[in-house]
């Protein structure tokens, strides 16, 4: 008996054999079994006893590059929850279709979400927007409300139906008028190659810098040792900035996020940021 070949035929792993390449991945793709093979290859750590690190140190590692590439671009890699997000009310942006940037993105949009709710700011509940109405600009976190026909009166609001009336009562701005509850971070499998790289060098400048420590003798120089008219001598070089050992390494890595300052060349984070969040711009008077 046979199988269709197309439903049963095994699927490239997440970073692929050898031509395979795969213009996006997933979180769960950074484990300690990747660092070694891709990122560490040629080392081995193991303790004093001659005992491999444990995985969960690896995996503790990697937690804290995610949370350090989030607050190093200010962007949203891990999906979570946000409920009830406030935006004020402006009318300029509000006659563009309700123009709102929310503060945590990409964002990923389902059948229910994002949810936008008009609400005063003595916290009475003025309307739900109809899910329909609202389009998404997933990569910026930038949302707008498109009226469809004949869904007008679901939100036909005050005395003789006027469309939020503080319209027609010639306020130009309100404070924290839109709740916005919508899914911030990356869907599973569509996190930018980029963006894994980057968490993975974090991950590995922090372990090669405690590793560098445990594999010379914290503070000390040189040793010797002598027995019996034999004699043997060792010297250690000693940094204030990183564990000379795995220096290069650790050098490269921080060029590579970094960039160099001095060279006016940008690097990983430089490229993304731009790329993802633009250029901060405001108007002053």
């Amino acid at each position: 008996m046979s199988l269709p070949s197309d439903k049963f035929s095994p699927q490239p792993p997440p970073f692929g054999p050898t031509g395979v390449y795969k213009r996006f991945g997933s979180i769960e793709d950074l484990t300690p079994e990747f660092l070694k093979a891709k990122y560490l290859l040629g080392l081995k750590f193991v303790d004093e006893n001659g005992n491999e690190y444990p995985d969960d140190w690896y995996e503790q590692k990697i937690a804290v590059a995610i949370s350090n590439f989030e607050h190093y671009t200010n962007l949203t890699v891990i999906p979570h929850e946000v409920e009830n997000e406030t935006h004020d009310y402006y009318i300029r942006d509000y006659e563009q279709y309700a123009f709102v940037q929310l503060y945590q993105y990409p964002i990923i949009e389902t059948r229910d979400t994002p949810l936008v709710k008009a609400v005063y700011p003595t916290g009475q509940f003025i309307t739900e927007f109809p899910r329909e109405w609202v389009r998404v600009e997933h990569q910026h976190g930038q949302i707008q409300l498109v009226p469809t026909q004949g869904s007008l009166s679901h939100v036909l609001l005050g005395q003789g139906g006027s469309y939020l009336p503080i319209i027609y009562q010639g306020l130009g701005y309100l404070p924290f008028l839109f709740a916005v509850s919508y899914t911030a971070g990356f869907a599973k499998g569509k996190v930018p190659q980029l963006f894994l790289d980057a968490i993975a060098k974090l991950a590995c400048i922090e372990l090669l810098s405690v590793i560098g420590d445990s594999v010379r003798p914290a503070g000390i120089t040189s040793q010797s040792l002598s027995v019996d008219g034999l004699s043997e001598s060792r010297g250690f070089q000693n940094s204030p900035e990183f564990a000379p050992i795995f220096s290069g390494r650790i050098s490269q890595y921080k060029r590579e996020l970094f960039g160099d300052p001095a060279l006016g060349k940008k690097g990983l984070f430089d490229e993304i940021k731009g790329y993802y969040r633009g250029l901060n711009m405001w108007v002053t008077a």
